[in-house]
């Protein structure tokens, strides 16, 4: 093989490889609480409501005798809390992850 065919073989393997990782990026992992299903919940929603978008909050605390915030984690960092008020839904927050690219291809590979 010449040494400009295997050049060309290299040069097309690696932008083959770096558009399948763009692709992979790009896809939703489809687990856990996702920006689309936080974005379903409204305010004025029951928590019943909610955890049938969003499922069993991870974790919950309490701000007061009628007020409580609710939390739920996506396995990727991102995570969602959410502030009830007298059984309803005052205020929603979505919160990213900090994780870089090459720590989620090592997450995707189950590397850590």
């Amino acid at each position: 093989m010449s040494k400009k065919r295997l050049v060309v073989i290299s040069v097309l393997f690696l932008a083959l490889f770096g558009i399948g990782l763009g692709v992979a990026a790009l896809i939703p992992e489809g687990r856990g609480v996702t920006k689309e299903n936080f974005d379903r919940s409204q305010r004025r929603m029951t928590l019943a409501q909610v955890q049938d978008i969003l499922g069993v909050p991870t974790a919950q605390g309490l701000d007061g005798p009628n007020r409580w915030e609710m939390m739920w984690d996506n396995p990727d960092g991102n995570f969602a809390s959410i502030y009830f008020e007298d059984g309803l839904v005052k205020w929603m927050n979505w919160h990213y992850s900090e994780e870089n690219m090459l720590k989620k291809i090592c997450r995707w590979l189950h590397l850590r």
